[in-house]
């Protein structure tokens, strides 16, 4: 498939752009965008350097090489680590692992919270108003949602994960906007890196789960979807290296909300916001670690 789309790519036409009539107009009707996700998940690997798979052994036999690329090494997922957080901030999970096949474990591990998450999402939590909210509902003019005029036409939206009261609004509009059962994951360069470790496992551990990808080249993907789960770069939300995110957040005296909360003593989050040293030609696998 991707050869065929890459030889009508060559021929055709990239984007197609339609302008619009004289008269016409647009308007923003995807309400469901404007609702935060449910949960999202944040993970890394970490890695050990091993002999190439397609290692040059040219030399050894005395023979002139003629490859053009020679691969002297490759790095093979040993451990990984993640947390999930709710909309609300709070981490509801988080985990390690550590071992060789640390990649087709996290293959699974990822397919099985998309599941859990987004049948999480479809449990809808009763709502719970105030007098005050009550009152307000009753008086309200705008739908909270479109900010168009409200009528007879009107609901209580809420929100399905706390119970909490949101506002008033259409009945279309609150329809609309409703939650997406789906687990969003990042990881810190995933387009360039991670992407490949989990791709490589997916292709070994995952059977019967649909898989589709955003390819910005033959190399990197700006997005993968994956059973119930969508995972990101979010270095195209956060263009930098972590050090830099890092400091750019200590210079605005941020509090770190999210990892005081499974990290608690202060010196353990201190170590982890430092930039530390990974000595990559030491780390040939997983055993190093326990040093």
């Amino acid at each position: 498939h991707l050869d065929s789309h890459m030889q009508w790519c060559i021929k055709e036409e990239t984007q197609r752009v339609t302008p619009p009539e004289k008269g016409e107009y647009t308007s923003f009707q995807k309400y469901s965008r404007t609702l935060r996700v449910g949960y999202m998940c944040f993970f890394d690997f970490e890695t050990a350097q091993g002999r190439a798979r397609d290692y040059c052994e040219c030399a050894a036999r005395r023979k002139k090489c003629m490859h053009k690329n020679i691969n002297v090494a490759q790095q093979n997922a040993v451990a990984y680590a993640y947390i999930v957080v709710d909309r609300f901030g709070t981490v509801v999970e988080q985990d390690s692992y550590l071992g060789a096949d640390a990649g087709q474990h996290f293959a699974t591990r990822i397919i099985a919270l998309g599941k859990k998450y987004a049948d999480k999402t479809r449990e809808v939590v009763p709502l719970v108003m105030t007098d005050e909210e009550e009152k307000a509902f009753k008086y309200a003019t705008q739908c909270h949602i479109c900010k168009e005029n409200l009528g007879t036409d009107r609901v209580r939206d809420h929100d399905h994960l706390s119970g909490e009261y949101c506002g008033p609004a259409h009945n279309g509009c609150n329809l609309q906007r409703r939650e997406l059962p789906k687990l969003v994951a990042m990881a810190h360069g995933f387009g360039n890196f991670d992407s490949h470790i989990l791709i490589d496992s997916l292709a070994k551990e995952v059977r019967h789960t649909p898989i589709q990808a955003i390819p910005m080249n033959t190399e990197r993907i700006k997005s993968l979807t994956v059973g119930n789960v969508t995972i990101l770069d979010s270095c195209a939300f956060l263009n930098g290296t972590l050090a830099d995110l890092v400091r750019t957040l200590e210079v605005s005296s941020h509090t770190w909300p999210i990892m005081s909360q499974w990290i608690k003593s202060p010196e353990d989050r201190a170590l982890l916001l430092s930039k530390g040293i990974y000595p990559y030609d030491y780390l040939t696998s997983e055993k190093v670690f326990e040093e």
